[in-house]
């Protein structure tokens, strides 16, 4: 169980989560107002504030993941599957961009964890990669469904 600090929460958790949504939204060429995906952003964040306080390490992921898919339904109001391949696609870049600076670096989980600036500067790296991904979907109208056609039939 982790505490999350606020400005953690604030300067972290809800940048990512409203990039998380932008991002696997746009690769999926969803467009969508910018009010509904900060508020699902917001909501997401202060979701992952209560998950992480109360569930221990691993399983807040899948309860994190559960309750974005939730909101993009709910509040952005696309489909479930939408929701789901848009979610696990922006955790995946999460997963894999986090995983590879632990070995590539050799970082302690425990220790970044307990200073909240090398917390923050932690979530640099694939919010950025998701901000980029979010970025060129939007102005180059780049989206999976034109390269996966099946998608056209799945995503609305």
């Amino acid at each position: 169980m982790d505490i999350l600090p606020v400005k953690v929460l604030l300067l972290g958790a809800i940048p990512e989560a409203i990039l998380i949504l932008w991002a696997g939204l746009s690769l999926l060429g969803v467009r969508t107002s910018w009010k509904k995906i900060i508020l699902a952003g917001i909501l997401q964040g202060l979701t992952a504030y209560f998950i992480r306080r109360y569930m221990d390490f691993g399983v807040h992921t899948v309860a994190q993941f559960i309750t974005i898919v939730t909101y993009m339904c709910i509040l952005i109001g696309v489909n479930l599957p939408t929701a789901l391949i848009a979610a696990l696609i922006s955790y995946a870049v999460v997963i894999i961009t986090e995983g590879c600076i632990y070995i590539f670096f050799d970082l302690n989980i425990a220790y970044i964890m307990s200073d909240e600036w090398l917390r923050l500067l932690f979530f640099i790296p694939h919010n950025s990669i998701l901000a980029v991904i979010g970025y060129l979907c939007r102005k180059k109208n780049i989206s999976l469904q034109q390269e996966f056609t099946f998608l056209s039939k799945i995503v609305k």
